[in-house]
């Protein structure tokens, strides 16, 4: 009893400024924590939901659901994948213009409590895989690994690390088939690949910028490749396919994703793209065409 009086007088000691410069500390301490996670990439995970519209799952409750967990678990392992790249990279994005600005990079985030939220995080994300399903755990396992080495070496290979990148969004989709039982088929891979690929390519072909015309043109020819041959897997599928055979109507959402393609290389061109997702909130006519899109992929396959 003593010792809690002892502790309230103490208490009331602390000065009123001292004591809201500590909850301000811990508050901002908190908010870097949050955006160390970087929450605004988790609208990269939307793939795992392409096999649930392409198979025309939409309106099935059980598959919504499923979808939607193994979307949130990979939010998680993307937020483990962000830490541990922050962490290995700090001192390196301490000299990048943007990549400054990251919590762990700026000192906004102190470096035991970075690792302290990856470790949380990590045994986490282990607890929830126990409970999937070995094909789903598998390949999430697979990302996690690929993307430890894609940070440790291959970030430093222009093209395979690309690659990796574009692979990366390939097994969310893979993961999203698994989760309400379809098999994904290989025009829905190849054209996450080629697509993936594509903005992958652009948004290093911006990180060059003008201070290196020699690696510019195998770049660009990269990225002109891979429009190219994503264009026509698309164009190929929505005819084609057996999914274009049935649905008739696809042929309609060939103009908006060529469109969406165009939009994107002209900003890679401008060497304006830090971030692939940043086009989303910059560039309204993306948006609308993107958006154009998804309504006319949608009606052609649950309403034509």
């Amino acid at each position: 009893m003593y010792q809690e009086e002892r502790e309230q007088t103490h208490l009331k000691n602390i000065p009123e400024g001292v004591r809201a410069g500590r909850t301000f500390r811990a508050a901002r301490q908190l908010v870097a924590m949050v955006l160390a996670l970087r929450p605004r990439q988790w609208i990269k995970n939307v793939f795992v939901f392409s096999p649930l519209i392409f198979a025309g799952r939409l309106g099935n409750a059980e598959s919504l659901i499923a979808s939607v967990r193994v979307c949130l678990l990979f939010c998680l392992a993307a937020s483990v994948v962000y830490l541990f790249n922050d962490l290995v990279d700090r001192e390196v994005d301490r000299l990048h213009p943007a990549n400054c600005k990251r919590p762990i990079a700026s000192g906004t985030l102190s470096v035991p409590m970075a690792v302290v939220e990856l470790v949380v995080l990590s045994l986490i994300l282990a607890g929830f895989l126990v409970y999937e399903t070995l094909p789903v755990a598998g390949l999430l396992a697979g990302y996690l690994v690929l993307n430890v080495a894609y940070t440790l070496h291959l970030q430093r290979m222009a093209i395979l690390g690309a690659m990796v990148v574009a692979a990366g969004f390939v097994i969310r989709t893979l993961v999203g088939g698994e989760a309400i039982g379809v098999e994904v088929t290989p025009w829905l891979i190849g054209c996450t690949f080629l697509l993936c690929l594509f903005a992958s390519l652009g948004k290093k072909r911006s990180e060059l910028g003008t201070a290196a015309p020699a690696p510019q043109k195998w770049i660009v020819r990269l990225m002109a490749l891979s429009m190219a041959s994503c264009a026509v897997c698309y164009v190929v599928y929505t005819v084609f396919s057996e999914t274009g055979v049935i649905n008739r109507g696809l042929v309609v959402s060939i103009p908006f994703a060529l469109y969406c393609l165009l939009r994107f290389w002209k900003w890679a061109q401008r060497g304006e793209i830090v971030d692939v997702t940043d086009i989303l909130f910059k560039d309204l006519r993306f948006l609308v065409a993107g958006l154009c899109w998804l309504v006319s992929v949608t009606f052609s396959l649950y309403y034509a």
